[in-house]
């Protein structure tokens, strides 16, 4: 007995010191961190490799490929009655695991995909179906990389998906794709049974008669001249009843920069590849601190905005090091890189980020740099930072091809919902008022989506219609 009481003693003792030697190691990382503007990716690999990794891990709730690329909502389908879970509320959580799941069955796929009408794609949606609108458009690899699941080579990019069943003795689960970048439909029959699907679809509660565009005729064009008109893509959701959102107040971040300790500071250098030992301080007169050193400038607003410019398109702070312009990278490495700002200054982790524009394919700037752009949502509601109508994203970014920032700006605000709420003006109000936007006197305007949600604009947040027009990636808010 004493000889195992002996021998356990030892273990402990062994394990308290390496346990002592990895906090000191880690303490050391942070201190060189501070005076030369390192990173200590080094000493957690160290210690991930001894086995203690996931105990001192800072960072464990950093995103991760399915949250990144998630739909931006789920929608139930029975017949011609909905129910729409966005991304951020407890229902979407509730039924997200669930989704990929289904998708999964890709994985077992070893058909052709076979191409559709629109006809087709929108009779699908009018069965027992679940839709999974992205929001934007994705590289196929993008998805891939970011859920684990495989897709057809014919396939190039994914908008949104359709999943049901065959409708027969066999009930196996079909699978449709839209790709918005070349408007083509796919259909896939798998082999997995559409079991999951179905009882998804009972399990959902609070159906309602909520049309589609297409259901409305809103996505045709006149067949003949009949003044100004608005065509809507067919997929978008169009609630012809009030829309109610809760309120939310806005709360500023603006002394977020003047309270940093040195050590936040630098921490917040550091995601520049900068440190206050290397960078030189600067006061503009409108109270906006910069910082420079050889390879960029980092300004700090008053009014909560930080912003980042590199020295020169070939420097930056590297993300991710890849010479084959991963698309799936820059996504990931960007979004996390923003989501690490927010957390700095404790913005309400109901502020969700998601990807705001389409991921399809490698930029044609001069400076071979693509641009990826986010927006903040709450509790599933786009909050947009606006001006004149005319929507900023919440971050933007622009990466070079070797996966170095080159250009960063992000808005820095809270919100605090009330009890109270606010009704939206009717959606045709809405889009009869889209005209005011139009350019060049256009008669036709097209549209890619029009949905409920926020504009911050002068320390006030407001519900709106958010607008997108084909083509743009500019949003316009209308009251």
């Amino acid at each position: 007995m004493n000889k195992k009481n002996e021998l356990f003693k030892s273990i402990t003792l062994i394990l308290l010191v390496i346990m002592s030697i990895i906090l000191f190691a880690r303490s050391w990382a942070r201190e060189w961190n501070y005076n030369g503007g390192e990173n200590d990716n080094l000493i957690s690999k160290a210690a991930s490799i001894i086995g203690f990794g996931g105990i001192f891990a800072e960072e464990s709730d950093t995103p991760v490929g399915t949250d990144i690329v998630a739909p931006s909502s789920i929608i139930f389908t029975s017949g011609a009655m909905r129910v729409i879970a966005n991304r951020g509320t407890d229902m979407y959580t509730g039924y997200y695991s669930d989704i990929l799941s289904i998708l999964l069955s890709l994985n077992n796929y070893t058909g052709t995909p076979s191409e559709v009408s629109d006809s087709d794609w929108y009779a699908a949606q009018k069965t027992q179906a679940i839709y999974l609108d992205y929001g934007v458009t994705y590289r196929s690899h993008v998805l891939e990389s970011g859920i684990g699941v495989g897709i057809p080579d014919s396939i190039e990019n994914v908008s949104s998906v359709v999943l049901t069943s065959n409708n027969n003795a066999t009930n196996k689960l079909v699978i449709y794709m839209f790709d918005g970048q070349k408007n083509k439909y796919y259909k896939m029959l798998t082999s997995d049974s559409a079991r999951k699907v179905k009882n998804l679809l009972l399990q959902a509660q609070g159906y309602e008669n909520i049309p589609l565009a297409v259901e409305l005729g809103f996505n045709t064009s006149p067949s003949e001249d009949v003044g100004q008109q608005v065509v809507i893509n067919g997929n978008a959701i169009i609630s012809l009843e009030d829309v109610r959102l809760p309120s939310l107040s806005y709360v500023p971040v603006e002394n977020a920069f003047a309270s940093l300790d040195k050590r936040s500071l630098n921490n917040l250098l550091s995601l520049f590849g900068m440190s206050k030992s290397s960078a030189k301080q600067y006061a503009d007169s409108d109270g906006t601190t910069m910082y420079i050193d050889t390879y960029g400038t980092l300004r700090l607003y008053t009014g909560g905005i930080i912003e980042y410019t590199a020295a020169s398109p070939q420097h930056g702070k590297i993300l991710f090091s890849d010479t084959n312009d991963d698309l799936y990278s820059m996504v990931c490495s960007g979004y996390n890189q923003a989501y690490k700002v927010a957390g700095m200054y404790g913005m309400n982790k109901n502020m969700m980020l998601r990807v705001a524009a389409d991921i399809t394919g490698l930029s044609t700037d001069q400076d071979g740099s693509n641009v990826l752009n986010l927006d903040y949502s709450f509790n599933g509601r786009v909050i947009l930072p606006s001006s004149n109508n005319i929507a900023n994203h919440g971050v933007q970014l622009k990466i070079n091809k070797t996966g170095g920032l080159i250009y960063y700006k992000q808005y820095l605000f809270n919100v605090e919902q009330s009890t109270a709420s606010s009704t939206l003006s009717p959606i045709l109000n809405a889009i009869n008022n889209v005209y005011l936007f139009a350019e060049n006197g256009e008669k036709i305007i097209y549209l890619n989506s029009i949905s409920p949600g926020y504009k911050v604009e002068n320390n006030e947040v407001r519900s709106t219609w958010c607008v997108k027009f084909k083509g743009s990636n500019k949003t316009f808010t209308i009251e």
